[in-house]
């Protein structure tokens, strides 16, 4: 695809959406199904060998190998909100579509960094009248801000601004588009 400068993007908006379907989660599906077979009787030797002969991970190692991989991802993600200018929209769309599905795995250090930039990235788009990723952008907002980070201490007041901006630009075309169809 073609970015804002005319150019061609590096990073394709299918990319990021196969990090859509990162196999993240299953850790506690793991630790909740436990070691196969009744190992009670077993000796040292044979519980040793069956576990290093094993190719499933612990759930506590499969965890740590998750939250890496999440990490990783929203480097990514951050680094392409960044350098928004750089990409089209539809990137934009992908990215933020990956913050909201993985965004309450985080830490609250980057998930603070991310709404940050967040802010950042809605305030441009309805500045540069771009409805699609400024409501976008809001609806990653809220979703982060609506699990477990309720509890962050964080300024949100650009919230309300924001939505009735993205909204102003949303709505002359959602009617046109509805009375052209009527």
């Amino acid at each position: 695809g073609k970015n804002a400068k005319g150019t061609r993007d590096i990073l394709r908006p299918e990319l990021l959406q196969v990090l859509l379907r990162l196999p993240v989660g299953r850790a506690d599906a793991a630790e909740l199904s436990g070691p196969t077979g009744d190992l009670s009787t077993a000796d040292d030797d044979v519980k040793r060998g069956l576990e290093e002969a094993s190719i499933t991970l612990s759930a506590k190692e499969l965890r740590k190998r998750e939250a890496e991989l999440l990490y990783e991802v929203f480097v990514v993600y951050l680094r392409i909100m960044r350098q928004r200018h750089l990409h089209g929209r539809d990137l934009m769309g992908a990215v933020l579509t990956g913050l909201a599905r993985w965004g309450q795995q985080v830490n609250v250090e980057l998930l603070l960094e991310i709404l940050s930039e967040l802010r950042v990235v809605v305030k441009d788009a309805i500045a540069r009248s771009d409805e699609f990723v400024a409501l976008h952008g809001l609806n990653c907002a809220l979703v982060l801000l609506s699990g477990p980070s309720q509890a962050l201490l964080t300024d949100v007041s650009w919230l309300s601004d924001s939505m009735n901006g993205a909204l102003s630009l949303a709505l002359p075309s959602m009617f046109s588009t509805h009375s052209e169809g009527g």
